[in-house]
């Protein structure tokens, strides 16, 4: 079900402004349902301005992967705050909302493809991290792969003059 923007004035078209906001921020707040029971995570991501895949990682059993292993649809947002505006009754924000499916990332090169992708997103110097991580460890063996498939992003911002 497609709905449209009812402020118009509030929409960010340009995708440039909506990978922005994406390259510019580290968490998101990751919506599924099962069973008709919602549930609402935070989690780190990196996202792949190539692909235009976002990539996550988690444990290879809890609530969240069971509930992708029922339900692959996914809402996704990112919220850019630069925050409340004094004595204006407003709240300055920019937030990009993807609609897609999340897929388990099962090969071992994607893995460490999509670990790298975190890393340079998060780390100045991804190298020195990436070093340390161990193929055989058995964090690494428990750990999770995740991407999205965009199927839909758009963006909403508020900009309250201080």
């Amino acid at each position: 079900m497609a709905y449209h923007m009812i402020k118009k004035d509030m929409e960010i078209i340009d995708f440039s402004v909506l990978e922005e906001i994406i390259l510019r921020n580290r968490i998101a707040v990751l919506g599924l349902c099962c069973d008709n029971i919602p549930y609402v995570v935070t989690l780190s991501y990196g996202y792949d301005k190539n692909d235009k895949l976002l990539y996550f990682h988690c444990a290879k059993q809890g609530q969240k992967i069971n509930y992708l292993r029922e339900n692959s649809n996914v809402c996704l947002t990112i919220i850019d705050d630069p925050g409340n505006a004094e004595d204006e009754c407003g709240h300055s924000f920019r937030s990009v909302v993807i609609k897609g499916e999340m897929l388990f990332v099962e090969d071992e090169e994607e893995m460490i493809k999509g670990i790298k992708v975190m890393l340079g997103h998060f780390e100045k110097n991804p190298e020195r991290i990436m070093k340390k991580i161990d193929e055989k460890s058995k964090t690494w063996l428990n750990t999770q792969m995740l991407k999205i498939k965009v199927n839909d992003i758009t963006g909403k911002e508020r900009n309250i003059q201080k």
